[in-house]
Order: structure tokens, then sequence, then C-alpha cells
């Protein structure tokens, strides 16, 4: 009987004995313990990756400066005109405008802010400033012919003193660029490879142009000046948005994009004076205010790092601080449309007939920062 009640117990837990012995690994308690050890380490390791990355927004107070290397260029600034002939009947010699010649300029940008403890927003001013020159002359064709003459632009004189085609023209550009910005930003992690930065604020704008041309006319001999001033001072709204892309623990590639909507003031003046009376035939002097805009973008690279001051032994231990020193490199395009306002006489014979809004102001060029962040 005893054994028949033995066989009968070992006969019902036969398959749970089975079951037990061809389960698979995954089903074993030990087995998704230490599966789930592991992915939780695996989770941790991947966080700590990431956070290695997004070590630039921390609170503290940053001071920035960058070393610009740029060209100015602006439109509407030719001053004499070859290529037309004396006559209907007169072949002319293939011509071309004359303009300044844009010279590459050093500047700077400098800057210093603080970004907020909680919220991590970086509040900032920022200044930069650059003087740049343009010059170019050129001489009449010698001997001078009906095929070969040189005209001025930007002269206007009586008809009646019979000065028409000039023997050389000299022409001088001065610009002095200030901006001023007050600015909000705050760096947002989209994932572990790539950072958007959004900023708004303020921007403070005077830039200051003088320009200066002379002529020699054939005729007389007599010699002409103009001398044209265009200021502009504006307050704006500005906006923008950085983007960084994570290539390496220190360095990633940035492109950088911002608008500004300006409402300013011009200042314009014009003086043309004959040089052996010293008499002033054309004296304006005129001021305005428009709406005026900005735009500006930016591509580049940047190496960051990440370091704390060494502690003395032996003395005590304070919190451990971090760093970070940044260094980019890049090129940027700024553009202020219409910005040359100077006032263009169109015809000679005719008393006050001319333009407005000759033409674009722009920038481009080489800019080389670094940023402590402490």
């Amino acid at each position: 009987m005893k054994t028949i009640l033995s066989l009968a117990v070992i006969a019902a837990l036969f398959p749970q004995l089975i079951c037990a012995d061809t389960a698979t690994e995954e089903q074993k308690p030990g087995f998704i313990k230490q599966e789930v050890a592991k992915g939780k380490k695996k989770v941790e390791k991947e966080f700590e990756t990431v956070e290695e990355h997004s070590a630039k927004n921390t609170p503290g107070i940053f001071i920035a400066g960058d070393f610009l290397y740029w060209q100015t260029h602006e439109d509407g600034l030719e001053y004499a005109v070859s290529g037309i002939g004396s006559s209907a009947n007169v072949n002319a010699v293939k011509g071309k405008t004359y303009e300044p010649d844009f010279e590459w300029d050093p500047g700077f940008r400098i800057g210093a802010g603080f970004t907020l403890q909680d919220a991590l927003w970086d509040i900032g001013v920022y200044w930069t400033r650059l003087t740049s020159h343009a010059s170019d002359s050129v001489t009449a064709a010698v001997p001078s012919s009906s095929t070969t003459r040189l005209f001025p632009i930007l002269d206007h004189l009586d008809p009646g003193l019979n000065l028409t085609d000039v023997n050389r023209a000299d022409a001088k550009w001065e610009l002095h660029y200030n901006i001023l910005d007050f600015l909000v930003a705050r760096e947002l992690k989209i994932n572990r490879f790539l950072y958007l930065r959004p900023l708004g604020g303020l921007r403070f704008a005077w830039i200051n142009q003088n320009y200066d041309v002379s002529y020699d006319y054939r005729a007389g001999p007599e010699t002409t000046s103009v001398h044209l001033e265009n200021d502009f001072w504006g307050i704006g709204v500005r906006g923008g948005l950085d983007a960084y892309w994570q290539l390496h623990k220190m360095f990633s590639v940035f492109a950088k994009a911002g608008f500004t909507i300006f409402h300013g003031s011009f200042d314009i003046e014009q003086k043309n004076r004959l040089a052996s009376s010293g008499a002033t035939y054309v004296n304006i002097s005129d001021d305005f205010t428009r709406i005026v805009s900005e735009l500006d973008i930016a591509l580049g690279i940047r190496a960051e790092i990440d370091f704390q001051p060494k502690q003395k032994e032996g003395g005590p231990q304070k919190h451990e601080k971090t760093y970070r020193f940044e260094v980019l490199a890049g090129w940027e395009y700024v553009l202020y449309p219409k910005q040359n306002q100077t006032f263009l006489f169109t015809d000679a014979a005719t008393d006050g007939k001319g333009m407005r809004e000759r033409g674009d102001l722009s920038f481009q060029g080489f800019t080389l920062g670094a940023l402590l962040h402490f």
C-alpha cells in the first residue's frame, strides 16, 4: 500500500519537475535579477555619457571675447563711370562703373553675464565694434578722347559751367559700427547629440558712415569735392536660435541665425564744393525715422573642456566647482537692407531730381572666440 501511495505522489509531481528542468534560462528568477541589474547599469552609463555633454548650462558667471576679421560691403557707392560716347554717332569703348575697394578690417565682440541658479537662463550683455575702410581712384585714359572719357556719378554741377568729364576721381569711405546687445537665452538638450539655444532681447545700433569723393575736371581745370554722411541709430527687438551638434565630448559644430527689427533714425548730410572759390553748391541735411531690419547667420566649430581647480593638500576641502572653457572658430554673415540712404541726383539738367535707398550694407568674415564660465 505504501509503495502504491509513493508512486501516486511521484506521478502527480512529475509534470512540475519536467517543467522546472525544461524552463528557459530567461524564466529563472536568478537570471531575471541579473538582467535587471545589467540593464540598470547600462541606463546609468548611458545617462552619465549624456550628462558629460550637458554640463554647459551650470550656474555662474561667464565672460566672452571674439576677434573679428571682416570685410564690409555697401551698394550704391559708385562714384565714376566710363564707356559713354560723346554722341549717338560715336562708338564708345567698353567701360565700367567704379566703386571703393573694400578692405578686410579687424574688430572685436566682448560680453559678460551670468546663468541663473534654478532655471539655468543665460543673461548677458555684448558689445560689437568694427571700423571699416574702403578707397579707390581712377584716371582717364591719356590722351582723353570722345570714346575714353570718364564721368562723375555723385557730383551735381550747373550745366552752364561746362564741366562734364574728369581726368581723375578719388574716393574714400569709412564706417564705424557699434552694436550693444542685451540677451536672454536658454540651452535645451534635445538628445545626446543635439542642443538648441533660443535667445531674445534688445539690440542698440550705431552705424556711422563718411564718404569723400574728389573730381579733377578736364575743363577749367577745376576740382570739386563731395562729402556724404550717412548716420544711423536704432533700437530693436532681437530673436535667434543657436544649434549645436555634438561630435565628441570636446567638439561640436554650430549654426546660428538671428534677426532684428529696428525703429531707427537716419541723419543724412551732403556737401559739394568748388575748390577754386570754396563755394558750396550742394548743401543737404535731412533726418528721418525708418523701420529697418537686420539678418545674420554663422557657421563653425567649437571645442570645450570642463575642469576643476586644484585644492591645496592639507587645507580645508571646499566644494568642487566646475569651470568651463570654450574656443570657437566660424564664418559670419550680417545684412542690413537699405542702409545707404544718401541722395543721388539722377538728372544734371533738372535740379532736385534723384533717389534714395540706394543700397544694402553687409559684413562677412572670420570669427575666433573664447568663453570662460565660472
